[in-house]
C-alpha cells in the first residue's frame, strides 16, 4: 500500500437541527441547508467514504480496507473488526437542541447485527450559552422516568453542563 495522507470526500448530512457553520467555516460549496453533520470517514452502509486525492482517488474506504487489510487499518484493529470499520468520524453543527438519544451497548447491538455505540466528543467551538446534556441528573435514580421525558422536563431528568 502506498503511504501518503489519504483524504476523503466529506459527506454532508442535512438535519432539522443543523446550521450553516460546517458549510461556511469549512468552505464546502453546497446547495444544502441545515447541515448538521459532516462525515469525514465513514464505513456506514449507503454512506461509504471515497478517496479524493492521490493514487487511490475514487476508491472507497471499504475497498481500501478489503484490499490492504492490516496495512490500511493496522494489525490490532483488523484482528478485532476485520472488514467492518466501526468508527464514524464527523463534525456536528447543532443550531438548535438535538434529541436525547440512548445508544445500545455491544450485546444489544449484536442482536441486531451491529456494533454498540460509544461516543467521544471533542468540542471545537460553541456559542456562549451552549450546553451539553450528559447523563442523568444526580437526583434521578428511577429509570422509568425516561419513558416520560418531554421538552419541558428535560433538565429535571438529565444533567446539563455549560460548554
Amino acid at each position: 500500500m502506498n503511504a501518503y495522507p489519504i483524504k476523503f470526500n466529506p459527506i454532508l448530512r442535512q438535519k432539522v437541527w443543523g446550521g450553516n457553520k460546517l458549510k461556511n467555516i469549512l468552505n464546502k460549496d453546497s446547495e444544502k441547508k441545515n447541515i448538521g453533520e459532516r462525515w469525514e470517514i465513514s464505513g456506514v452502509s449507503q454512506n461509504i467514504s471515497v478517496v479524493n486525492n492521490g493514487c487511490y482517488k475514487g476508491d472507497s474506504f471499504l475497498g481500501l480496507l478489503s484490499t490492504y487489510k492490516t496495512d490500511f487499518l493496522g494489525e490490532d484493529n483488523f484482528k478485532v473488526y476485520g472488514n467492518e470499520f466501526s468508527l464514524l468520524i464527523k463534525f456536528l453543527d447543532a443550531e438548535i437542541n438535538l434529541s436525547v438519544q440512548v445508544h445500545p451497548d455491544d450485546e444489544m447491538a449484536r442482536a441486531h447485527n451491529s456494533f454498540g455505540k460509544t461516543e467521544m466528543w471533542y468540542i471545537m467551538d460553541s456559542d456562549d450559552d451552549a450546553e451539553i446534556i450528559l447523563g442523568l441528573n444526580k437526583n434521578q435514580e428511577d429509570l422509568s422516568v425516561l419513558e416520560h421525558v418531554t421538552g419541558q422536563n428535560v433538565y429535571d431528568v438529565f444533567n446539563a453542563i455549560k460548554v
